[in-house]
């Protein structure tokens, strides 16, 4: 797990000089070595290295063999063991113990096919001095990042963009169309396209290549379309908790202590639950919670005003459980605007999420304890978790079926946990259509950006469309696990990575992926339960009380009490402005609503303070501030 940054011309020699300086803006990423190699005058790749596996210096990146091929690598292989043994039957002589060699052999033996050989997580770029050509490729899900700048005579490449931007400050321009599309309807990292106008992103499951001076890209992996109609629940159940276990089994393959994150939700407890059964015990175990006095009604919206958000109860008897080592960490608000710029510092953009914030408190205690963290990121985009989500769906799947009875009855169950009105909003919002979100935006009644100041285009959700399913439920989970699932992925990487944090991610196995998206929607989602087979699959593992629940908090934060108290916030909201481009009057009258409790403004002035803590952080001179990471 690194950071990778590269720079090619076919006109005039790279700026060496530069280029290492600009490599040191994602020290952090790799914090045990870094190292620029220039290939020839055209050409220079970088690396910063976290050491995990095979810590040996002969591991150490930019890699080559035989002086043609040279290797920058983000990521992990981890069934490069299994790779390596095919590959020494080929004849291939290996030099160090890592996956680095691997993945490099791999490409050199199989070419671009190699990487459907792969099963983790992956962002890279090799370099054929022979032909010069680069290959580049991002991991089937996105979990690693790539972004790059491309022009007719230049490529440049980067795990994070603030190389690239400080390399060449030219593209230090914001692509105000993006920014606009977050703050009317929270579009994230999923997009091709980044904050910066002309600095793109790989999207997961993709090549890329770069070869006299043309670029070209392609997809080489996809989704099972088709159901498995001969498959039975009791076999699928069976096969479900093989591949998770041995997806567990193999992200346990490291050099250094690894721990895990922990929450009163499903998908961390069958992790740890898993692992217990391996025979871990002690393992360290992180959690972030705010206490229930800490949220307002605003806050708890999505559900009814009984359920308590504060995560820590039912985390400590889980820690008691599992026999694991706890590490609480209940989540500072103080300094707000301070500890937000620091994660859009990382993020590079602005995140829909004010979960960002306790996340990356929970990273930054588990530095100096460990480097690797497992994590559940995933499951619920898999195994139609996001029951509020899923529930307006369900019903009209018993409604077309003729059970208008058993749809009232599943509803009444829904409404027990879940609010009605939020239930309307996700439903409607799910459509990801233009009209819709216009009328949306009317129906609030109030303007927030000057659209005099940019061309607005609306951009969907997901860059991919949902074509030949045989499972309409599956078209859902589809969408949710291209578009939602990789703007957190990116929220993952970046605060983790931000402290030298490995993250892996068991639901993420391309296996188990190909595997819940062959199975038939009943077997995830019924009685307004999502994630059944995981359910029943794991409850061997974990505790009826986990297994059973209904509810989904999942890193609950009182981002309605922090807006409404503080005074640097509304300082932001009501006085900054970046070339006219926000409407401070209206954004006023939002925070007055919001604060007087006549509408509910929260999660919208959220995004507002975030896309202004970025123009700040990154665009506009007079408040930038050197070095803010910490």
């Amino acid at each position: 797990m690194c950071g990778i940054f590269g720079a090619y011309n076919s006109n005039k020699q790279t700026n060496y000089n530069l280029f290492k300086e600009s490599l040191q803006l994602i020290k952090h990423r790799g914090p045990d070595f870094d190292q620029a190699k220039k290939i020839d005058d055209y050409i220079i790749l970088g690396h910063t290295r976290l050491s995990i596996i095979d810590l040996s210096e002969s591991n150490h990146q930019p890699f080559s063999v035989d002086d043609r091929y040279t290797l920058t690598f983000n990521g992990e292989i981890f069934n490069y063991l299994e790779i390596k043994e095919e590959l020494k039957k080929l004849g291939v002589l290996f030099t160090t113990t890592g996956d680095t060699e691997v993945v490099l052999q791999a490409y050199i033996n199989w070419g671009e096919e190699c990487v459907n050989k792969f099963n983790g997580m992956w962002a890279f770029a090799i370099y054929d001095k022979t032909i010069n050509k680069l290959f580049c490729s991002r991991d089937r899900f996105g979990i690693k990042p790539f972004s790059y700048f491309s022009s007719k005579d230049e490529f440049v490449f980067s795990s994070e963009i603030k190389p690239i931007i400080n390399y060449k400050p030219s593209l230090k321009q914001p692509n105000l169309n993006i920014i606009a599309n977050y703050c009317y309807k929270s579009l994230g990292a999923q997009s091709e396209e980044t904050w910066f106008l002309d600095i793109k992103r790989l999207l997961p499951a993709h090549n890329l290549i770069w070869e006299k001076g043309k670029i070209r890209t392609y997809k080489y992996w996809e989704y099972p379309k088709k159901i498995n109609k001969n498959l039975s629940y009791a076999d699928a159940k069976i096969e479900f908790e093989h591949l998770f276990s041995d997806a567990v089994k193999l992200r346990m393959r490291s050099d250094v202590e690894v721990g895990s994150t922990l929450t009163s939700g499903l998908d961390s407890s069958s992790i740890v639950g898993v692992l217990r059964k391996m025979g871990y015990k002690g393992l360290n175990t992180f959690t972030a919670y705010s206490k229930t006095d800490d949220f307002t009604d605003n806050d708890k919206l999505a559900y009814k005003k009984s359920v308590d958000l504060d995560e820590s109860k039912v985390v400590k008897n889980l820690n008691n459980y599992f026999e694991t080592t706890p590490n609480l960490i209940n989540v500072s608000f103080l300094n707000y605007v301070e500890k937000l710029s620091n994660v859009i510092y990382h993020l590079e953009s602005g995140h829909s999420s004010p979960a960002t914030v306790p996340i990356h408190q929970v990273y930054k205690k588990a530095k100096g304890k460990i480097k690797v963290l497992m994590e559940g990121q995933g499951a619920d985009e898999l195994l139609a978790g996001y029951v509020s989500d899923m529930a307006s769906y369900h019903m009209i799947e018993l409604i077309k079926k003729g059970k208008i009875i058993t749809a009232i009855k599943e509803f009444k169950t829904f409404n027990r946990t879940y609010s009605i009105k939020h239930f309307i909003l996700l439903f409607l919002r799910s459509f990801d259509n233009k009209i819709l979100n216009f009328l949306k935006n009317r129906f609030l009644g109030l303007e927030f950006l000057n659209k005099k100041q940019f061309s607005f285009s609306y951009v969907k959700d997901t860059p991919f469309k949902s074509k030949n399913f045989d499972d309409n439920i599956n078209k859902i989970l589809f969408s949710q696990h291209t578009g939602g699932l990789v703007n957190l992925l990116h929220y993952g990487d970046a605060l983790s990575m931000s402290q030298g944090i490995e993250s892996r991610l068991p639901f993420m196995d391309y296996r188990l992926v190909e595997f819940a998206f062959s199975t038939p929607y009943s077997f995830k989602f019924n009685k307004m339960k999502g994630k059944l087979i995981q359910r029943e699959a794991l409850n061997n593992y974990i505790p009826d009380y986990i297994s059973k629940a209904l509810i989904k908090i999942g890193f609950a934060t009182p981002m309605d009490n922090i807006i409404n108290t503080s005074t640097e916030i509304e300082d932001i909201l009501l006085n900054y402005n970046y070339n006219n481009f926000f409407n401070n009057d209206n954004i006023g009258k939002m925070l007055s609503m919001n604060r007087n409790k006549n509408k509910n403004f929260t999660t919208i002035l959220f995004r507002i303070l975030s896309a202004k803590i970025w123009f700040k952080v990154f665009i506009d001179e007079k408040h930038i501030k050197k070095n803010i990471l910490l």
